[in-house]
């Protein structure tokens, strides 16, 4: 999915609106309430994409379209710690203006849904709707007109694909593909080079710009054969994909060396991961820094996204993370979840770590991302300054987190958040449910400041805009159910987590 919002509003006004269209605690087709001709949803043009489109929902200067994955993301939210189905739902807020009229009809795609799979759809209006900017305030009110929903399995073969409920075709076999040129890692011609091994991911620290270019012998093993050019377009090639799931289990590489470091050495360039899983990634190197899958991302064409990282177990020194150490200079991370554990020990210096990122500047940005891993900063000392987040360790001015999320427990000495250890730049409708402690590892090293269920210290430039976090907390002083302590901007956003102190 691109550029989705996931927005948590007031839970009690949520609550009114949608119990209306339940049955028994779950959203049902057959309920009368929900049947509507107001708005429709068919497939569009790529597998994948929805058209959502109505006429009768009053004219507003801003739209917000939900919609829910009701085979996994519905049941996993109803079967989590809180039993909180409303956290399936994600949202996209549009403005007016940006909406293509069709037949008398409003019309909006949303791409990248999970193919072959149940969802359902609603529409939200606002006329309400102020953002100042970063000093400034940041008002939303958004309101269903009534419990208005359409349904659909989501388009995954050619031709068109039926509503759920409806019959079930037997899918139109595919064509044998025709046969990929020896030495074309480019088959579809999308300017990515194509990842088949770990052979290949490792070649890629030689190729940081993502170009298929290099003089380094190991990268031409990996990609024997290769035609000029790689086989990408003759606009060249612009990073790298995977078309297979990857599994450090079944390699030799047992102590992986990040790719990419800082300045020229950082990777700058586009990875997708097309939904595949690279699972039990081990990094065990607790005197180096920028330590994850890559070290160091930094500019605006760094693009990493729709990655699945699985069991990661992953120790540094600082800018640690289970995806990367640090990105900067506008790099984005868009739809990457990350499993496992990830650590640091900050005995000499400082550290920064995150269950996804160590560290994000520099107008950089994460969306639609999670984190369940477990986090861990040991210090020995409060004047080292460790911060740590269930998501990523420190978030720098002008960058942004989105629709994003963090459930692993997190411990740190100081600067300590369920989603982020401190803030200073924008967290929007993003959260975090995982429980939150200090760590004292000596009598000397007492501190436990500035822990939150979602933020740790809340910076004066930072905005936190409709985000809650529901985990418990334990800190010694500047301690907080939300943040440990805000010198910036919260909106429309809450801690329901218990706080507890020595």
């Amino acid at each position: 999915m691109k550029s989705i919002t996931l927005i948590v509003i007031a839970a009690g006004a949520i609550a009114a609106l949608l119990l209306t269209a339940v049955s028994s605690g779950a959203l049902t087709q057959a309920d009368d309430l929900l049947a509507t001709t107001d708005i429709r949803v068919r497939d569009g043009a790529q597998p994948g994409e929805v058209v959502i489109s109505w006429d009768a929902v009053p004219p507003a200067t801003h739209y917000r379209i939900g919609y829910v994955n009701m085979e996994t993301d519905y049941r996993r939210a109803k079967a989590s710690v809180t039993g909180d189905w409303l956290e399936a739902f994600v949202y996209v807020d549009v403005d007016a203006r940006n909406f293509t009229v069709s037949g008398g009809r409003v019309e909006y795609t949303i791409p990248r849904l999970a193919q072959g799979v149940y969802h359902a759809f609603t529409v939200l209006t606002s006329d309400d709707f102020v953002d100042t900017g970063s000093g400034g305030e940041v008002r939303s009110s958004f309101s269903w007109p009534s419990p208005r929903w359409d349904y659909l399995t989501v388009q995954d073969w050619g031709g068109a694909c039926p509503t759920a409920g409806g019959p079930q075709p037997t899918p139109t076999p595919s064509p044998t593909p025709t046969p990929q040129p020896r030495g074309d890692y480019d088959a579809d011609n999308d300017g990515l080079i194509e990842i088949t091994n770990l052979a290949q991911l490792d070649a890629i620290r030689y190729d940081l710009n993502g170009n298929g270019e290099s003089i380094v012998p190991a990268y031409a093993r990996a990609f024997p054969d290769a035609l000029d050019g790689m086989g990408c377009p003759s606009d060249g090639c612009k990073g790298y994909e995977l078309i297979s799931d990857l599994d450090f289990a079944r390699s030799e590489i047992v102590n992986w060396q990040p790719i990419g470091g800082v300045g020229r050495n950082s990777f700058q360039a586009g990875f997708d991961g097309n939904g595949h899983t690279i699972a039990n990634l081990r990094v065990h190197r607790p005197d180096a820094e920028f330590i994850g899958l890559f070290g160091y991302i930094g500019g605006d064409r760094a693009d990493l996204r729709s990655l699945r990282l699985v069991n990661v177990d992953i120790t540094g020194r600082k800018w640690v993370g289970g995806l990367a150490g640090a990105a900067v200079v506008g790099a984005n991370i868009h739809d990457v979840f990350v499993t496992g554990q990830v650590s640091t020990r900050a005995f000499v210096d400082y550290a920064v770590v995150g269950g996804l990122i160590g560290r994000i500047q520099s107008g950089s940005t994460i969306t639609d991302s999670h984190a369940d891993v477990r986090v861990i900063a040991q210090s020995s000392s409060v004047e080292l300054e460790p911060y740590a987040g269930g998501l990523v360790g420190s978030i720098g001015p002008d960058s942004t987190v989105r629709n994003s999320s963090a459930q692993g427990g997190v411990s740190g000495h100081e600067y300590v958040g369920g989603l982020a250890g401190d803030n200073a730049g924008r967290i929007e409708a993003s959260h975090a449910t995982g429980n939150v402690a200090a760590q004292y590892l000596t009598t000397n090293a007492r501190g436990g400041g500035f822990v939150g269920g979602l933020v740790g210290l809340n910076r004066s430039e930072g905005i936190i805009r409709d985000s809650y976090a529901t985990g418990n907390v334990f800190g010694e002083h500047a301690a907080g159910s939300l943040v440990g302590k805000d010198e910036g901007v919260i909106i429309n956003s809450f801690g329901s987590g218990a706080v507890s102190r020595p």
